[in-house]
């Protein structure tokens, strides 16, 4: 018998808000400010979508792009 193959954890989604909270190393306005200067770069990385006109977190790939960097400066 196989072993089964683990299934990914699901990716949280956040408003700014919520990721504000979830990750207090981060503060709102810094949030809104990578997102603001880097918008392209996240929307492309999937670490940011919209439902309508609300900005929504994808949590564990916003932390991901984070922490390896891979914004450009």
């Amino acid at each position: 018998m196989e072993p089964e193959a683990s299934i990914p954890e699901a990716d949280v989604l956040h408003s700014v808000k919520t990721f504000a909270a979830a990750n207090p190393a981060f503060t709102e306005p810094s949030i809104r400010w990578l997102i603001f200067r880097f918008k392209n770069e996240l929307l492309e990385q999937g670490a940011i979508t919209y439902a309508g006109n609300k900005l929504i977190i994808v949590g564990n790939k916003f932390a991901g792009v984070i922490k390896e960097g891979r914004l450009a400066a």
